[in-house]
């Protein structure tokens, strides 16, 4: 098993990034963290957002069969974009980041791109 911390703090390094956290499928809050220096949430929202996170996961699980294995799902808002990306083929765990658009002239493909690297570099991918 992956060590969740590692994984979270390393993504954290990451530019754009301002939170990560992972969750069960079931709502158990495995580890979650924010950069200091730019907090997106609070506690009681960064929470919320991992659990409804795992909720809009969950109803894409139906399609699995269908149209294949969900590699992450993006919503981008016009602050911030949250990546959500299951950890496990069969979608047991989640993985959460959330980043402020615009910091440093990122874009969505470098940090997805950059979040997978970290995830096969610790055996999640």
């Amino acid at each position: 098993m992956a060590n969740y911390r590692d994984v979270c703090n390393e993504i954290l390094q990451l530019d754009s990034v301002s939170f990560v956290g992972v969750i069960t499928m079931g709502g158990k809050i495995l580890f979650s963290d924010y950069k200091k220096s730019k907090p997106m949430y609070k506690k009681s929202e960064a929470e919320s957002a991992l659990m409804k996170a795992a909720i809009r996961m969950g109803s894409r699980k139906e399609f699995l069969e269908r149209l294949g294995e969900v590699n992450y799902s993006l919503t981008e808002y016009s602050l911030a974009k949250q990546f959500t990306i299951p950890l496990e083929k069969d979608i047991r765990t989640l993985l959460f980041v959330s980043e402020y658009n615009g910091n440093n002239g990122s874009n969505d493909k470098i940090t997805i791109d950059s979040i997978m690297e970290i995830l096969v570099k610790h055996g999640l991918r």
